[in-house]
């Protein structure tokens, strides 16, 4: 809950209006329960999906999702598919960890960003892959940034807040 992207991330939507929530996934933190090897942890996406979209402050057409990391696999292939979510956002997709391919027949809006410095995957293979996706989608390598943001986390939260603000 106190990741520095994550916090970043959800206080600069939440400056932008947006209804943000942040959860740990199961065996995390204070969470209850233990790792699943993604299974449950799309569960647990889905259980917050469901959480926001009952909300009455949330606007339940403009329902964004996105994920950092490890979060990014699992809630990406949980967001594609569910309708009430109407735009993806990766920060730092693993990609060599996780199949991400299903974005490749993905007609949602997508904001796929990682550092130039990601040491999980590199630029050239991160663009590459970005470059086999369909529109809508907006995706950048930021300079200078690796896989843990540390000083780049304002940047990385504009930039994947103005994607929502136009997505949504």
């Amino acid at each position: 809950m106190g990741n520095n992207v994550i916090c970043a991330l959800t206080e600069t939507l939440t400056q932008a209006s947006f209804v943000s929530l942040k959860f740990n996934f199961r065996g995390v933190g204070g969470s209850q329960g233990e790792f699943s090897q993604g299974i449950g942890e799309q569960a647990d996406v889905e259980a917050a999906i469901s959480f926001v979209a009952k909300l009455e402050d949330a606007d339940q057409q403009r329902i964004g999702l996105a994920g950092y990391s490890a979060g990014a696999g699992f809630a990406l292939p949980v967001g594609s598919d569910d309708p009430r979510i109407k735009a993806l956002a990766a920060v730092s997709p693993p990609l060599d960890m996780f199949d991400f391919e299903f974005l490749k027949n993905c007609p949602k809006p997508k904001c796929l960003i990682s550092g130039d410095k990601d040491d999980l995957i590199s630029a050239q293979d991160f663009l590459e892959f970005c470059g086999n996706l369909p529109e809508p989608k907006e995706c950048e390598a930021i300079e200078g940034a690796d896989h843990f943001w540390w000083g780049h986390e304002s940047q990385l939260a504009a930039k994947v807040t103005a994607f929502f603000v136009k997505a949504l």
